[in-house]
């Protein structure tokens, strides 16, 4: 399995775990084969997930968390939690997935397991990530990368891992980064990722940081080069069946395309990924790009009333993703004032700098302070 799975066979992984469970069950003695069926259980949760099995791996690891206690096993208990936390966190229960991570983080502590303590910081980040608590995701980004420079030099998928460790941590640290402001810093995380990818084959890995790596080119405005990469990204999803990722990347293609005046393939590429239902493997976390990508998409069409429908809806379920949030009341309160809502737009604007003020999201802060500004100055000449 753990083979099959350093190599994007996911699939492959998830026909031997069914063998396995079944193996697992003629050990003997009770004990035996109940860590035996746990192990599998655990090893299979990266498979699953990049396959987007969101049921499976609720149904695993409901059975996992109950062997675990079974076994009253501390490095069981905290493997379970912080799985269970990126469960929740594919789910979209951020809140959840964090309370978890943080009991899977004192479980690894006192099994004093190194590589356990590791990869609960990892879900913590990834949750703080999703809740749009940069500062506190960049924080403990740079404390992960110094305090397990050992374990994080060893560019393999690890068990129960979808992902190679380094690469997650430097995909969600350099996103964290980029929210706060703090570019050049972003593109250097980047810039080491692709570095270790160069030696190290693993599409799922490379799909993480080609979705941040293409954001951060949108923002410079480099659009073609955010375009080709987007391109690649959506077909490697199809090649080695990530279908997990397939939504960010379809998601980030379509704003580039969005932005460099191929709106009518945006909207054709994300009302299709809509309708396809592409989003399901992601959970709600990758919707988001989807769904504001088709709003600005629908915008520069000038579909006004589609893109004021859209932005209203990434608003609200934007959920407890408070950064796509923000993101998302910008681009309505964009949408509404070249719709000519003038006063709509001054509330959203107002919304996403409140919010970005809060998160430390300076360029959406700075953003949104110079179009209300620039409200003010149009009341005033009028």
């Amino acid at each position: 399995m753990a083979r099959a799975i350093s190599r994007s066979a996911n699939q492959e992984a998830l026909h031997l775990f069914e063998l396995g469970i079944e193996a697992s069950s003629r050990a003997d003695g009770l004990a035996t084969a109940l860590a035996l069926e746990l192990a599998l259980r655990l090893e299979a949760i990266g498979a699953m997930m990049a396959l987007g099995h969101i049921d499976e791996i609720f149904d695993n690891m409901s059975r996992a968390e109950t062997i675990a206690l079974q076994l009253d096993d501390q490095r069981a208990r905290a493997s379970v939690l912080t799985q269970t936390a990126v469960f929740l966190w594919m789910r979209g229960r951020f809140g959840q997935g964090l309370q978890h991570a943080t009991l899977g983080l004192e479980a690894a502590h006192l099994a004093q397991r190194r590589h356990m303590a590791m990869a609960a910081h990892q879900t913590r980040i990834m949750n703080l990530h999703a809740l749009g608590r940069y500062s506190e995701a960049a924080a403990e980004g740079r404390d992960a990368l110094a305090r397990y420079a050992h374990e994080l030099s060893q560019h393999g998928v690890q068990p129960g891992w979808a992902a190679i460790p380094i690469i997650n941590l430097y995909a969600f640290h350099a996103d964290s980064l980029w929210h706060l402001g703090e570019h050049e810093a972003a593109q250097s995380a980047c810039t080491l990722a692709y570095r270790i990818l160069s030696k190290v084959d693993h599409p799922y890995s490379r799909l993480l940081i080609d979705t941040v790596q293409g954001q951060i080119w949108i923002d410079e405005e480099r659009y073609d080069k955010a375009e080709a990469l987007m391109r690649a990204a959506v077909q490697q999803c199809m090649t080695h069946n990530v279908q997990t990722m397939l939504a960010a990347c379809v998601g980030v293609l379509g704003s580039a395309l969005a932005r460099s005046h191929k709106a009518p393939e945006a909207v054709s590429l994300l009302e299709k990924g809509f309708a396809d239902r592409i989003c399901d493997a992601a959970g709600p976390y990758c919707r988001m790009y989807m769904r504001v990508a088709l709003g600005v998409a629908y915008r520069h069409l000038g579909r006004f009333d589609d893109a004021i429908r859209a932005g209203r809806k990434a608003v609200d379920q934007a959920g407890e993703e408070y950064g796509h949030r923000t993101q998302a009341l910008y681009e309505l309160a964009e949408t509404l004032q070249r719709a000519g809502d003038a006063p709509g737009a001054k509330v959203c604007f107002g919304q996403a700098h409140d919010a970005a003020c809060r998160l430390g999201m300076d360029d959406y802060e700075r953003r949104a302070a110079a179009a209300l500004a620039r409200r003010s100055e149009d009341l005033v000449q009028a």
